[in-house]
C-alpha cells in the first residue's frame, strides 16, 4: 500500500472502470471517474488511469498516467498496460508506480497474441480461429447446435489448459449429462472446477423496465468469477439475459471489458427471433470478431454460414455440418465421385 491517494479514471466504458474503481476504493483510495475529462488541468490528482481513446493533453506532466491500450503510442512519457489484460493488474501497476522513486512500467501480453482455435475445425482451417480476447456470435433455431458448439468451444479451450465458464439456464448436472450424451469429455473438468457451469438465471441482471446499461453489481459479480478462477473462455448461451435491453454503446462496453480481461467469449442467440432478439443481433454483429449462423437448408441439412470473420465481412454460401459424437459440429464432405 502507498497510503490514501486521489485517483482519476478517465474512460467512457463503464464496466471495467467501475470494477477498477471499487477495487481502488476497497484499498483506501479516493476515486473519481470522468468520461470526458476536459477540465482536468483545474484539478489535482495523485494519478490518472485512462483508456487508449482518451485525449489528455491538459494533464500536468508531473501527474503519473497509466494508459490502457494495445500498444504504447510513440513518444509517450507514461506507463501503459497492453490489452487484453487482467483488471487486477491495473491496481497493482498503479500502486507500484506511486511508490517513491518508481520507474515507468509496461505490463501485459504481446500486442498480437496467437489466435484462439474454436474447436470447429472447418472454421479454424479456413480462418485461423478467432482473435484472442474477442467475441463470437452464433445464431440459429432451436436444436440447430448452438449449445453443442458452446461445449465444443469450451472443450477445445480445456484441451489447451484454458479454464472455461458456461452461463446457461442449465444447472451443472444437466450440462454434464448433456456433454455425456455428446461424448464430450467434460465430467472431470466440471468436477474439478476447470469448467464452471453456472445457472445464468442466478447471475444475469434482473429483468425489468428497459435499461440501456448493465447494472454495475451484475458485471462486478461476473468479473470476480472470471478473475478469481482465471477464466479464459466464456460461453453465454444465450447472451440475451445480459444484453437484451442494452443499447449499442453498452453492448460495446460490455464486450470490450471482457476483451480487456483476456477472455474469449462465445455468444449465442436464437434465430429467427422476436423483434427484441433481432434488434440485439443487429447491435452485436458489428461488434464481434466472428458472426456465424446455423441454418437448415431446403433439403433439411444443417448449414454453417459465416457472415463475419475477424472483423471482415464474409460472402459465404455455407457448408453442410453434422453432429459427430466426441467432436461436436463437423463438416460433411461430399462423397467422392
Amino acid at each position: 500500500m502507498t497510503g490514501r491517494r486521489s485517483i482519476l479514471i478517465a474512460s467512457a466504458e463503464a464496466p471495467w472502470a467501475e470494477f477498477v474503481e471499487r477495487r481502488l476504493r476497497r484499498r483506501g483510495h479516493t476515486v473519481e471517474r470522468m468520461s470526458d475529462p476536459r477540465e482536468i488541468a483545474e484539478r489535482a490528482f495523485s494519478a490518472v488511469i485512462a483508456d487508449g481513446v482518451q485525449r489528455l493533453e491538459a494533464l500536468p506532466r508531473t501527474t503519473p498516467l497509466l494508459r490502457v491500450a494495445p500498444t504504447p503510442p510513440e513518444g509517450v512519457r507514461h506507463d501503459w498496460i497492453s490489452t487484453p489484460f487482467e483488471l487486477a493488474l491495473i491496481v497493482e501497476a498503479l500502486e507500484r508506480r506511486l511508490r517513491p522513486g518508481a520507474d515507468r512500467t509496461a505490463i501485459g501480453a504481446p500486442p498480437t497474441p496467437p489466435p484462439v482455435r474454436t474447436g470447429a475445425e472447418f472454421f479454424d482451417a479456413s480462418f485461423g480461429g478467432v482473435s484472442r480476447g474477442r467475441a463470437l456470435l452464433i445464431r440459429g433455431p432451436s436444436g440447430a447446435g448452438k449449445s453443442v458448439f458452446a461445449l465444443q468451444f469450451l472443450a477445445r479451450g480445456l484441451s489447451r489448459r484454458e479454464r472455461g465458464l458456461l452461463l446457461s439456464p442449465r444447472a451443472s448436472g444437466e450440462v454434464a449429462e448433456f456433454a455425456r450424451a455428446l461424448r464430450l469429455p467434460l465430467d472431470e473438468p466440471i468436477e474439478s472446477g476447470r469448467l464452471l457451469a453456472l445457472d445464468s438465471r442466478r447471475y444475469a441482471p434482473e429483468r425489468g423496465p428497459a435499461a440501456a446499461q448493465i447494472p454495475s453489481a451484475a458485471f462486478e459479480q461476473l468479473a470476480e468469477i472470471l478473475l478469481s478462477n482465471r477464466i479464459r473462455r466464456v460461453a453465454l448461451d444465450p447472451v440475451s439475459p445480459w444484453l437484451e435491453n442494452a443499447d449499442e454503446a453498452a453492448a460495446r462496453s460490455f464486450l470490450r471489458a471482457l476483451e480487456r480481461m483476456g477472455v474469449t467469449t462465445l455468444l449465442t442467440l436464437p434465430a429467427p427471433g422476436d423483434a427484441d432478439t433481432l434488434g440485439l443481433a443487429a447491435r452485436l454483429e458489428p461488434l464481434v470478431a466472428v458472426s456465424a449462423r446455423l441454418e437448415c437448408d431446403a433439403g433439411g441439412a444443417l448449414r454453417w454460414r459465416c457472415v463475419r470473420a475477424n472483423g471482415a465481412a464474409v460472402s459465404d454460401e455455407g457448408i453442410v455440418v453434422t453432429l459427430q459424437p466426441g467432436i461436436g459440429l463437423r463438416r460433411v464432405h461430399p462423397p467422392r465421385t
